[in-house]
């Protein structure tokens, strides 16, 4: 693709660090403000210009792949050659050989001719992120996610082709060959480079993240009754993909109007579900003055809403209009509770 080419030249297989070009792409160019000639504008007038001129705000977000798998070499962005590779925590990495030689690995590029779009994606599950993590002393090394990636699927012993295979897969990259959609959005929007998620895990941590700024901490130090014990657990904060307790066999208020996946009911005797998450979220904040009448709505105010009284009363004070906002998930077809079928 042209947009790939033109935008910066890729490492080979020495990994050495590819010269990249921060110039924008042509798609950019002529809407680009030279830093010199930007308005000096106060808040207020930035506030009313935003409101006058932007109706819709999208955040697009892609689970179970890191930033620098699929943006690590986008142009101007933080990102895998941003700085020398003696400055990233586990640029290079130990990795067991099959005949059970230690050998390293660097980040490598694949692409389209390695099926790189239909490549599994790692263990991102808590217990083995911290392991890859390799926490020492308080600080994160970083050098274990080839290591631990291998001894999921070989236990004991030299690792399997196919184990070492996974390990080395946790050290590649793609580019706008193999997602060339992202790095077309990128270009003509805004790509965030430094959004973390608070804690390590599945999709659930990381959709909470997005919602609500949080994992469940805030009901941890409210309630530490509620802490999880170990990581199968439910618990505060959520570090698992549990079903949430509501819409679910286990709901006392009976909601069945939240489609449910009949595999995980089956043979489990009690169905396990997460706690009930009782913390501030986009979506109170969000009601803006209309806050108190749609809370007054719950059907169990008491177990949702005691936690956040002083926020619903804050937000109905700060007497702002409601923003609409929905939520797209990819993936799901017509659900049973569907109008349509």
């Amino acid at each position: 693709m042209g947009f790939c080419s033109a935008s910066l030249v890729l490492p080979n297989f020495t990994f050495a660090a590819p010269a990249i070009n921060t110039a924008p792409s042509a798609d950019v160019a002529p809407y680009v403000v030279a830093a010199a000639h930007e308005p000096h504008l106060s808040a207020a007038q930035m506030t009313s210009l935003i409101r006058h001129h932007i109706k819709y705000v999208f955040v697009i977000y892609q689970e179970n792949r890191s930033f620098d798998s699929y943006f690590g070499t986008y142009p101007g962005a933080d990102g895998l050659y941003s700085q020398p590779a003696s400055a990233t925590a586990g640029f290079t990495q130990p990795i067991t050989n099959v005949d059970g030689s230690t050998g390293t690995i660097q980040p490598f590029l694949i692409g389209p001719a390695q099926y790189a779009a239909d490549t599994d994606d790692i263990d991102h599950s808590h217990p083995l992120t911290t392991a890859k993590m390799d926490v020492v002393n308080g600080a994160a090394l970083m050098d274990h996610f080839a290591l631990t990636e291998e001894k999921k699927y070989s236990k004991t012993g030299n690792p399997s082709l196919l184990a070492k295979q996974f390990g080395e897969l946790s050290m590649a990259y793609e580019d706008c060959d193999t997602v060339p959609i992202l790095w077309n959005y990128a270009s003509r929007f805004t790509l965030f480079d430094h959004v973390f998620e608070d804690m390590t895990g599945p999709s659930t941590p990381g959709n909470l993240a997005i919602f609500a700024a949080q994992t469940g901490e805030t009901q941890l130090a409210k309630h530490p009754d509620q802490a999880w014990k170990t990581a199968g657990d439910a618990g505060e904060p959520v570090i698992n993909d549990d079903d949430p307790k509501w819409g679910s066999p286990s709901d006392p208020n009976g909601n069945k109007n939240v489609p449910v996946n009949p595999h995980d009911y089956s043979g489990k005797t009690p169905y396990k579900t997460q706690l009930n998450q009782t913390y501030a979220s986009l979506a109170l904040t969000t009601a803006g003055n209309g806050v108190k009448a749609e809370t007054a709505k719950d059907a169990d105010p008491k177990g949702d809403l005691d936690d956040v009284a002083e926020d619903i009363s804050f937000v109905q004070s700060l007497n702002q209009h409601r923003v609409a906002w929905r939520w797209f998930e990819e993936g799901y077809g017509s659900a049973a509770s569907d109008a349509a079928g």
